[in-house]
């Protein structure tokens, strides 16, 4: 094919643009409704739900096929299931009992506990978060993201919180519950363990993201 002779070479500094960029956001799909409350956020603070190869409605993590949004919080699932949204978002004919609320919120515990064990095996061997015991600097002054606590640890996340209004340097809502002595302590192989410095904003903000988003789903 002849080249036109008319036609410019783009400059150095022009840049193409994508097709999807072109399109505006919408395309690109960064927000959601959630089923259960009808809010619009990102797609990142909601869960998907699906069909499961049973034809139950279920958490549908990365699937792909027919789907809606919901936010993992007890409340937007239990009205999103006596409303009947879950079968409206999937094009679902309503069946005579309403979407299992219960054992969906179950799947999505589960999930999560899987997602927090994996970012806190994933901090050790990146050396983003080690364990208080092994700090020789006191936690007040650290200036650390998050600092994540066993649940039984009651006198370790109360020494925390104090060090946050004295002013120190560990940030405001830098302290999470999570698990047991126990629990910490098994990513270790150790017995037990008091608590967990994260020492990565990135990090961080998963964890603090995974664990609020657990506690949102409790009775």
């Amino acid at each position: 094919m002849a080249k036109n002779p008319n036609k410019k070479a783009p400059s150095p500094q022009q840049k193409p643009v994508s097709r999807a960029m072109d399109k505006g956001p919408a395309c690109l799909g960064s927000t959601r409704t959630c089923v259960g409350c009808r809010e619009s956020c990102e797609r990142e603070k909601l869960f998907r739900v699906g069909l499961g190869t049973d034809g139950q409605v279920c958490l549908a993590v990365g699937a792909n096929g027919r789907g809606c949004w919901v936010h993992p919080k007890r409340t937007c699932i239990e009205n999103a299931a006596k409303r009947r949204s879950f079968e409206r978002g999937l094009k679902l004919t309503p069946g005579p009992t309403p979407v299992n609320s219960s054992a969906l919120i179950s799947q999505m515990r589960e999930f999560l506990v899987r997602r927090i064990a994996t970012l806190i095996s994933i901090g050790l061997r990146e050396k983003s978060l080690v364990c208080e015991s092994d700090f020789v600097v006191n936690i007040a002054a650290l200036s650390v993201p998050l600092v994540v606590v066993a649940s039984d640890a009651t006198e370790v996340a109360s020494s925390a919180k104090v060090k946050q209004q004295d002013g120190l340097r560990v940030e405001p809502q830098a302290v999470r519950l999570w698990g047991s002595r126990a629990d910490l302590g098994h990513f270790l192989g150790r017995s037990e363990e008091n608590a967990l410095l994260v020492l990565s904003a990135q990090m961080a903000a998963k964890l603090v993201s995974s664990i609020d988003c657990f506690v949102g789903l409790e009775g």
